[in-house]
């Protein structure tokens, strides 16, 4: 599938116009976004997030890496199995978790409670 009006590049400015940074989008064949480019003023690649996605097509995994392509941060995402999100875990580039949200849902899908937790890693 071909989705002709995804956003692939955005360019910010300065308030007096001059180039500041570039972000390329790019996605899969099914119109997710599973690359992001942050580019510098000289096109160097400053930082990167690539995305996962399961058979279901939910987001399971965000990471972000840095200008020497050294991993960052790691979002994992859980689903139940009517598709809706019901955990997620940050991790820092040592793999320590960062925070930790798991949300309470009724049957019908409604959040009842959103719990968070930072560890302070």
């Amino acid at each position: 599938m071909i989705l002709i009006d995804q956003l692939t590049k955005m360019v910010t400015a300065t308030p007096n116009g001059s180039f500041n940074l570039e972000f390329n989008y790019i996605y899969n064949q099914d119109g997710k976004l599973i690359e992001l480019n942050t580019l510098d003023t000289k096109n160097r690649i400053s930082s990167k997030r690539e995305n996962k996605y399961d058979s279901n097509g939910n987001l399971v995994e965000e990471i972000t890496y840095d200008n020497s392509n050294n991993i960052i941060q790691r979002t994992i995402k859980n689903y139940n199995d009517k598709n809706e999100l019901v955990k997620e875990v940050v991790k820092n580039k040592n793999e320590d978790t960062v925070s930790e949200t798991i949300y309470e849902k009724d049957e019908d899908g409604t959040i009842l409670e959103k719990v968070e937790a930072n560890t302070g890693s």
